[in-house]
């Protein structure tokens, strides 16, 4: 799982392009217990590849 910010840093865009994205229904995510969004490595894969 990854945060936002490593999602951003591997996808090299800006974390708020990751929060729009997850925001717009187009990158799915998910928060955990703390409320922190989550990002599987294959869910921004396969966005990327949109």
């Amino acid at each position: 799982m990854l945060t936002p910010q490593q999602a951003a840093s591997r996808a090299q865009v800006s974390r708020g392009t990751i929060m729009n994205a997850i925001k717009d229904g187009h990158l799915f995510a998910r928060r955990d217990n703390r409320n922190r969004w989550q990002i599987e490595p294959a869910d921004l894969l396969k966005w990327l590849s949109d």
